[in-house]
């Protein structure tokens, strides 16, 4: 089942996260599309849940949370793929690496801000029709660090049955009340083992989130690769250029590096970058990935007292996201 996992014993568990629906208490809804549903969750999306309401409709935080990103400046919706980039969502950062997004939201109809802090049931955006989509409804989701969506089970769902699935063509009704006092959330950070998969094991957790004025952090670790260096590895979200900027440290004979780096150094602008550590060459090449972390640089860039911004150290290498 989606979700299981066997404990030390070998019995099968339950442990997805808990939510409650993204609507006020005593809202009405219906399910139009469950997990790894046929018509747009059957593929990078299988645990997106599309749920029914009406443009104007008040969409609330599920959980307490961490505003993330907001896009709100798309004023089209078609029922084609073509228009799956125009939807304008809210996505909340929950502090222990799992992330909500609410999708196809009105026209400017995200009512936060990247880095305020909400509580659960407070109104965060309008469902509206941009984006993919034959009709209003908010497609919602939850996904894990790296962005990749993951089972949740829901308090209203547990009504109808023991599971907590939210399941196709099920009206529940929200009871989802606001908080009076919000849950404490700090931004999730890089896990130690984040890296594992690129065989690097931070010393400890490192920050998602980053501020002009103070984008300076020192990154330690191992790694057990066979390659001379570490490279740190960052671009802008949603450039153009595929060209990513990319900085090295030595290994040293014990498998340890550590690396300084600051986003300001590199004339970064301000928003979601990709973010990837993993080994390289000593030519600083990278052995590569197929997808990325993604971190957030915030602030105004300040300009220099005198002369010109020294331009940023790009390697010539393409890097997928």
């Amino acid at each position: 089942m989606a979700g299981g996992h066997r404990d030390a014993s070998g019995r099968c568990t339950q442990n997805t996260p808990i939510h409650q629906l993204p609507f006020r208490q005593g809202f009405e809804t219906r399910v139009m599309q469950g997990f790894h549903g046929a018509h747009s969750h059957a593929d990078d999306q299988p645990y997106a849940i599309d749920f029914l309401c009406d443009e104007g409709d008040a969409i609330v935080a599920t959980r307490s949370a961490v505003v993330w990103e907001v896009k709100e400046d798309s004023l089209s919706g078609c029922a084609d793929a073509s228009c799956d980039g125009d939807a304008n969502y809210v996505l909340l950062d929950h502090g222990d690496g799992t992330y909500t997004g609410y999708h196809h939201l009105a026209p400017m109809g995200a009512l936060v801000e990247p880095g305020q802090k909400v509580c659960r049931g407070q109104v965060i955006g309008v469902c509206g029709v941009t984006g993919y989509t034959t009709g209003a409804h908010l497609h919602w989701e939850l996904s894990d660090s790296a962005h990749k969506t993951i089972p949740a089970r829901f308090v209203e769902a547990h009504r109808h049955d023991p599971i907590g699935y939210p399941l196709p063509g099920v009206g529940y009704t929200s009871e989802n009340e606001r908080q009076l006092r919000c849950d404490e959330v700090e931004p999730s950070r890089f896990a130690r083992d984040a890296f594992a998969h690129q065989g690097i094991l931070l010393k400890q957790p490192l920050d998602r989130v980053f501020t002009r004025g103070d984008s300076r952090r020192v990154v330690e670790g191992t790694y057990y690769g066979e390659m001379d260096r570490v490279a740190l590895s960052r671009k802008l979200l949603r450039a153009d250029e595929e060209v990513w900027v990319t900085q090295c440290a030595p290994v040293a004979s014990d498998g340890s590096f550590r690396m300084v780096f600051d986003w300001e150094d590199a004339v970064f602008e301000a928003g979601v970058h990709w973010f990837m550590l993993a080994g390289a060459t000593s030519a600083c090449e990278s052995s590569g990935w197929s997808w990325s972390y993604r971190a957030r640089l915030d602030g105004e860039a300040s300009r220099p007292a005198e002369g010109p911004a020294l331009p940023p150290q790009r390697d010539a290498l393409r890097m997928p996201d």
